[in-house]
């Protein structure tokens, strides 16, 4: 099976992405359990024949339950204009091919499913990826970093489906399947 990929429109998205200016960030606040430094007082520990042996809660909950940093957001750590540049993709890039006559009729995919789809494969392709994404983008890297998105997007999403058995089969998919391998080299 030939591997499918979008070059062409991933070097158009990129640089639409590349001109997206950097939005500013709302200060979040701290967490509850880290709005304050819990302090403890000293305390006089009762005579050994006292009844008051309980002993003190610890000023902090166990680490079990503090919540756990995001492991699977790929932006952690990057820069604002990565993060803007991702942003601007993860709203582009499904729309973007899923408006594409490829993947229309060469997929039995139900209302909404295809934009699901695109999006969940972006995200696995950032992760996986996410050192590759710019951390100042301009036109350049923005294009090489959408094109290996991208390439990595469409691949995964015509593996993925057609292994799930949602591959349509019909001259109409292999003339739309000619044109974008055609676009690509």
């Amino acid at each position: 099976m030939p591997r499918w990929s979008c070059a062409a429109l991933f070097c158009v998205l990129a640089l639409s992405a590349c001109d997206a200016k950097p939005t500013e960030a709302a200060p979040t606040p701290a967490p509850a359990n880290q709005a304050a430094t819990p302090t403890t007082t000293p305390t006089t520990p009762p005579p050994a024949n006292s009844a008051l042996t309980t002993p003190t809660p610890p000023a902090v909950a166990p680490e079990a339950e503090q919540p756990a940093p995001d492991d699977d957001d790929p932006t952690v750590g990057m820069t604002a204009g990565a993060k803007t540049w991702v942003e601007s993709m993860r709203r582009i890039v499904p729309t973007a091919m899923c408006e594409q006559t490829y993947f229309k009729v060469c997929f039995d995919l139900g209302p909404g499913d295809c934009e699901r789809i695109v999006s969940n494969h972006f995200e696995s392709c950032l992760r996986t990826h996410r050192d590759k994404v710019p951390s100042a983008p301009n036109a350049q890297n923005g294009e090489e970093a959408g094109r290996l998105l991208g390439m990595c997007t469409g691949n995964d999403f015509e593996v993925a489906l057609v292994a799930a058995g949602k591959g349509v089969k019909s001259a109409e998919c292999d003339a739309e399947r000619a044109k974008v391998l055609s676009a690509t080299k």
